[in-house]
């Protein structure tokens, strides 16, 4: 595929994803407010205004790709990120559906408004405490 090809294909994903954003905060936004990057600039794939960082929480970084290799555009996407931002990476493949990854402390975060390293520690001690308990249940000869 020539660079421009794949220029062209990457940049009708960045529209989407710019698009529906702006589609989402129509009522709250300027469309001037939500743009894609210039492609092969080494920031996040859609630039986002002050007012527009205030509503959307993530750096957004996109691919669409048919190799695509998740880590590694999942790396790119963290190192692209503003500290405090949450780094997402979208993409798709030809005529795929389109998809959205993040970190899993962050999707716990978003959900729910937990720390992920909290219930992890929760949950081992309710282990515990389940495992605790069944060895102190008499055994039956």
């Amino acid at each position: 595929m020539k660079t421009s090809s794949a220029k062209a294909k990457a940049r009708k994903l960045q529209d989407l994803v710019r698009d529906t954003f702006r589609y989402i905060f129509k009522e709250q936004l300027e469309p001037d407010d939500i743009k894609c990057a210039i492609m092969g600039t080494s920031c996040v794939d859609i630039l986002l205004s002050p007012a527009a960082r205030k509503l959307i929480l993530f750096d957004i970084e996109a691919k669409n790709q048919e190799k695509l290799q998740v880590p590694a555009a999942l790396r790119q996407a963290s190192d692209n990120a503003a500290p405090g931002r949450i780094p997402l990476l979208v993409f798709k493949k030809n005529n795929g559906k389109v998809y959205a990854a993040l970190e899993f402390e962050h999707f716990v975060k978003l959900l729910y408004n937990q720390d992920l390293q909290k219930i992890i520690v929760e949950v081992a001690q309710e282990k515990a405490k389940s495992l605790i308990e069944k060895l102190e249940e008499p055994t039956q000869n």
